[in-house]
């Protein structure tokens, strides 16, 4: 199969992340990848067979005649016209952006006709869409984490005396990128209302950042300041891909985020055997609650997230207890390979349906 993955993007998030991983599985299974339009570090994350500098076009799609295009971001809708007209199946993968929901008016006027499928991250925005959508094509295509995650935690010690952590204290740790729906501050405001109890309790935040995010990490670190926590908190720059070797320095894994479809983190989290606290609704709560390796709040209580630190960080055993079920929960649902399959049977399908209205216009002629 010859796939062009279609990427207008220069960030480096972790659904491109999840589109490298799943590149790369494809083309180890003998299928061809091209990459159209990836700037910056993406380009660097996709083994293709071609990359193209271009944006897609006529000429383009004439010339590398894909059985599919998949796309990310970018012009997705003018993408989608031209691949129709060559009746080439599209796939969108849609990352999850806070602006959509609850408002589906853009998917409404966008998907019904125009894409052939929509793969989203999470089972709880693959039902909102269902329900808001009924007249599309939509699964879940699971985030995944590399295997090698699985193995035994090494080196903590030493990884968190380079952090100026001790090897005792109660550490609580948060990846994300810097952006005001991504609730740094709720996170903050809970560590200082378990002061009293967990007094030497740290924080690592591992984060990324451009140069519109200057304003914001201004904001938090003003906040920080205020809250007398500067001695308590760590602020590491770190790409996603170097996210899991800091998370082996925490205790619990915190994701206070506002409508998360489902952190690719959190995944990295449990696969190193951390229990997570997640705000609510997530598309991460049925993994939570299924497996039992975490625990929920409402979006904003930072009482009630204050309440979930002191619950985890005063009981080694719950936490080892959660981390497990958390890891082989990780283990069953979020492997590359689950992703893989699930792609390449999707992907059939639609060809599939492209090779029988083909067959049919012909006998019609």
């Amino acid at each position: 199969m010859k796939i062009l993955f279609h990427i207008f993007s220069d960030r480096l998030g972790g659904y491109e992340i999840q589109l490298a991983l799943l590149g790369k599985a494809l083309q180890a299974a003998g299928h061809s990848l091209s990459l159209s339009c990836p700037k910056g570090p993406v380009r660097k994350l996709f083994p293709t067979d071609e990359i193209i500098d271009a944006e897609i076009s006529d000429a383009v799609l004439d010339r590398l005649c894909p059985d599919l295009v998949l796309t990310l971001r970018g012009p997705i809708a003018r993408v989608a016209r031209l691949a129709k007209k060559r009746s080439i199946p599209v796939i969108w993968f849609c990352g999850y952006r806070p602006s959509l929901l609850p408002d589906f008016a853009y998917w409404r006027g966008l998907l019904p006709g125009l894409m052939d499928h929509v793969f989203v991250p999470s089972d709880w925005l693959c039902t909102t869409v269902r329900r808001e959508i009924p007249d599309i094509s939509v699964s879940t295509l699971p985030c995944a984490v590399n295997a090698n995650l699985f193995n035994p935690i090494r080196e903590r010690s030493s990884l968190r005396q380079a952090l100026g952590f001790t090897e005792k204290q109660p550490l609580i740790a948060y990846a994300a990128r810097l952006s005001t729906h991504k609730r740094h501050g709720d996170l903050l405001q809970a560590l200082k209302l378990t002061e009293r109890l967990l007094p030497d309790a740290g924080l690592l935040l591992l984060g990324w950042t451009s140069p519109t995010d200057a304003a914001f990490w201004d904001q938090l670190h003003c906040q920080i300041l205020e809250l007398g926590l500067e001695k308590r908190v760590r602020f590491v720059t770190a790409l996603p891909e170097a996210v899991p070797e800091f998370l082996s320095a925490a205790d619990v894994f915190v994701s206070p985020a506002q409508n998360e479809a489902l952190g690719c983190a959190l995944l990295e989290a449990l696969a190193r055997r951390l229990p997570v606290i997640a705000a609510s609704p997530v598309g991460c709560e049925s993994l939570i609650q299924d497996s039992r390796c975490g625990l929920t709040y409402p979006v904003g209580d930072t009482n009630a997230l204050a309440r979930c630190l002191l619950r985890l960080l005063d009981s080694q055993n719950l936490r080892d207890q959660m981390g497990q079920r958390g890891l082989q929960a990780v283990k069953q649902f979020h492997t590359v390979e689950n992703t893989q399959d699930h792609f390449l049977q999707t992907a059939d399908h639609l060809l599939s349906c492209v090779a029988a209205c083909s067959n049919h216009a012909a006998s019609l002629i």
